[in-house]
């Protein structure tokens, strides 16, 4: 398990769906916030969605783990998960735009769909990179001071 918590399964189905629906709020505020607005304000939004999406990374691990692991630890994925998908979605209109042409143009609405559905597929393997790498990191730094303290 990650950070080597375990959780008792009976409120895990509740939390989930708690944390799901306010996942959908954050979301559904944050499009209609960036569509209701003026491309020339968006730059605005940029320091809001580093903020949310921070504090987002932070509380959904404390908040599916029973706040056992803490904010200190999970701070590296927070961050990490904030820049690149806030990357991720800040330039996709640099080329996403062009990609969905081009695979109109070769395939049809058959190669929109498909673009679209690897786009997709590529925040969600992002944010998995980004939700795994906090664990990871705390465990590669652990070893390493055990290996220094041996050492030393």
């Amino acid at each position: 398990p990650a950070y080597g918590v375990t959780v008792p399964n009976r409120r895990d189905q509740v939390l989930f769906t708690i944390w799901y629906f306010v996942t959908c709020g954050i979301l559904g505020a944050m499009f209609v916030a960036t569509t209701e607005t003026a491309p020339s304000n968006r730059a605005l939004f940029i320091p809001v969605w580093f903020a949310i999406s921070i504090a987002y990374w932070l509380w959904t691990p404390r908040f599916l783990l029973h706040r056992k692991v803490p904010t200190k630890k999970l701070l590296p994925g927070a961050l990490l998960g904030a820049f690149v998908l806030g990357g991720t979605i800040g330039t996709s209109p640099l080329w996403i735009g062009p990609t969905l042409n081009q695979n109109a143009k070769a395939f049809g609405s058959f190669g929109v769909v498909i673009a679209l559905i690897a786009y997709v597929l590529i925040g969600i393997t992002l944010s998995m990179v980004c939700a795994v790498f906090a664990p990871v990191w705390a465990h590669w730094r652990a070893e390493r001071d055990a290996r220094t303290a041996v050492a030393g």
